[in-house]
């Protein structure tokens, strides 16, 4: 694996994903929070208003985890976003991939 790339292995170890509700789920209880079949993702309205989830202590955006379970991996210089602006909304078919020098 790449360094620049997010590990699938371990996403795919410890979440599902579905592509039609855009939910990710915990696969197997990791921790008080984190409770087989229950939703990954606290949503954070004094920052951004993204989705974000712990993994082995450090946090990452729901949406690229999503992705990357969709897709099977992808660089971390890739921009993920939201098609239709909701950032709540990971569905696969809301969620483009663009590297970031197109979107600057």
């Amino acid at each position: 694996m790449n360094a620049k790339e997010m590990a699938f292995d371990e996403f795919d170890a410890a979440m599902a994903y579905s592509s039609e509700t855009g939910k990710v789920t915990n696969k197997a209880h990791r921790s008080s929070r984190a409770v087989k079949g229950g939703s990954v993702g606290v949503l954070r309205w004094d920052d951004d208003g993204y989705l974000r989830a712990k993994l082995n202590k450090k946090e990452y955006l729901v949406h690229r985890i999503a992705y990357l379970l969709h897709h099977g991996a992808i660089n971390k210089r890739d921009r993920i976003y939201h098609v239709n602006g909701l950032r709540h909304d990971n569905r696969i078919s809301n969620l483009k991939l663009s590297d970031r020098t197109r979107l600057n």
